[in-house]
């Protein structure tokens, strides 16, 4: 089966949303409260501050990769290296087994370097164990990290891809 996958568009966010709310329900988990509606899922989901991209097939979305970009200061030069942080969602099995998570790994990290050529990497948390569809797309072992991950307490794993860049700033 072939997926179709682009960019969210505003006619989009509310479908997506929704899918996501549907999602969390069928594994238990759950946003903190004041992300617990689509309205609010879909402010998270789409603007400046978002990068998402949505995976159709038959005409649902059967995924979502969603990473919200946080701007960080490095060096003394004061450049500003946008790093999105990364949550990613498939909803159906069938999906899952078409490797649908690893398609989409690979098209949001394109995705960032058209987007935000001072990005340095992308980072995400995940409780144990990784899924493959990150490990096969680059990521590594960044950290440890105790908390809340989908409305339950979890150590998490934390993986950061470094992105490959010129020595050189683009302004």
């Amino acid at each position: 089966m072939s997926f179709k996958i682009e960019c969210l568009k505003e006619k989009d966010v509310e479908e997506s949303a929704k899918a996501i709310l549907q999602y969390l329900q069928t594994i238990g988990g759950k946003l903190p409260p004041p992300f617990q509606d689509s309205k609010s899922i879909g402010r998270m989901i789409f603007g400046p501050h978002a990068i998402t991209l949505i995976a159709r097939k038959n005409e649902k979305i059967v995924g979502i990769i969603s990473g919200i970009i946080v701007r960080q200061t490095v060096g003394e030069s004061g450049i500003v290296s946008p790093e999105p942080r990364i949550e990613l969602m498939i909803t159906d099995a069938e999906s899952a087994k078409e490797r649908l998570d690893s398609m989409l790994v690979s098209k949001f990290l394109e995705q960032v370097k058209d987007q935000l050529p001072n990005a340095s990497g992308v980072s995400t948390v995940m409780p144990i164990p990784i899924p493959d569809a990150y490990l096969s797309n680059g990521f590594a072992f960044a950290g440890f990290m105790k908390g809340a991950f989908q409305g339950r307490e979890a150590f998490s794993l934390i993986l950061r891809k470094i992105l490959n860049r010129s020595s050189t700033p683009v302004m």
